[in-house]
């Protein structure tokens, strides 16, 4: 990442700046720096959305995560609505299952969203089923099932539990 990062700051690359420091951002984050993590994510906005970048929903979904973490709700979601607008836009699928259930998991948060949440799931499993996220479906089930456990619904909560089973 490093060396990558200095030979687009030699050339003056900025999407491959930018893009150095989505991947700076994302392992900071991974490694609990948040305010790195997020001063990173935000060097990078600007020239990801002035080009319409390919890795632009990566970065919302990235600061979606940081703010989520941070306690931000309200921001995370936004960053997650964006995410998913500009992957469609894209026809990026990957990134656009990833916010649906992005969004399923923030929305659970709030047991009055339940119902909302699994819709969110529901679309992100029939995307990640075309089988091009390793692991997407398997955690989308999981949550799925984690979702009819907290609804009381055992009989769902189970089938779900069974079918990430299957899945892995």
């Amino acid at each position: 990442l490093q060396e990558a990062a200095k030979l687009a700051q030699k050339y003056n690359y900025q999407l491959g700046i930018a893009r150095s420091q989505v991947v700076s951002s994302y392992h900071h984050y991974r490694q609990g720096r948040l305010g790195i993590a997020l001063n990173e994510a935000s060097k990078a906005l600007p020239a990801l959305e002035e080009h319409q970048d390919t890795w632009l929903p990566r970065i919302y979904n990235n600061l979606s995560m940081i703010q989520i973490d941070m306690g931000n709700a309200t921001i995370a979601f936004d960053y997650l609505q964006q995410q998913l607008v500009i992957s469609q836009k894209q026809g990026d699928e990957d990134m656009e299952a990833t916010a649906y259930h992005d969004l399923g998991w923030l929305l659970r948060q709030n047991d009055r969203q339940i119902p909302e949440a699994i819709s969110y799931f529901e679309r992100a499993l029939k995307m990640f089923s075309k089988g091009r996220h390793p692991g997407g479906a398997e955690i989308t089930l999981i949550n799925l099932a984690e979702s009819y456990l907290k609804l009381n619904d055992y009989q769902k909560a189970r089938l779900y539990a069974y079918k990430a089973i299957d899945a892995a």
